[in-house]
């Protein structure tokens, strides 16, 4: 709304509107106002990133303007990414030895699904004596960590992580090698 100094609508006042922050974009950026004062945007389409007031549009007419926020949440269920407690690829591990995985739920832009709560099936493509089977609730979309132990050696290892609730969706961790143990 555009007004004057005494509050009073001011009609065909070219106002632009522009994404300040969050990606996305606008269509109908170039506007004019109403006999009413006021200036409609075309429309705001969110970018992928969730979160709390990170996504912005600004309205500009001379020298005054406004911004406008809006928060993007997580889309639905997408996949899991299986990777190592730390974070990054799950590295070269040694038969017999517990290492940590984390899981996570995420959405087709990789955010993190924060209302998933339920379990995965974990398995693998290596025989295993620790860490396989149901897992625990995930909190708020993550399984922090899980202990795992592997006791078949072999190149292009992978953990699979599947919703244990209809099977959908299942995903592989990325490959890696797990030697031999001590002897």
């Amino acid at each position: 709304l555009v007004t004057d100094v005494n509050h009073n609508p001011v009609p065909g006042v070219s106002v632009t509107f522009a994404v300040a922050s969050g990606g996305g974009s606008v269509t109908g950026a170039n506007q004019t106002t109403s006999a009413s004062g006021i200036a409609t945007l075309g429309g705001w389409t969110l970018g992928t990133v969730a979160g709390n007031g990170n996504n912005s549009v600004t309205a500009t007419a001379g020298s005054l303007g406004t911004t406008f926020t809006a928060s993007g949440t997580p889309a639905a269920l997408e996949h899991f990414l299986i990777e190592s407690a730390a974070g990054g690829p799950i590295a070269t591990q040694e038969a017999g030895t517990a290492f940590a995985i984390r899981i996570t739920a995420q959405e087709q832009f990789n955010n993190t699904v924060t209302s998933f709560t339920e379990t995965v099936n974990i398995t693998s493509n290596r025989a295993a004596s620790a860490g396989l089977g149901t897992s625990p609730a995930f909190v708020a979309g993550v399984l922090a960590s899980q202990s795992v132990t592997l006791t078949e050696t072999g190149a292009n290892s992978t953990i699979t992580a599947t919703r244990t609730a209809g099977g959908v969706p299942s995903n592989a961790s990325n490959t890696f090698t797990v030697n031999p143990g001590a002897v």
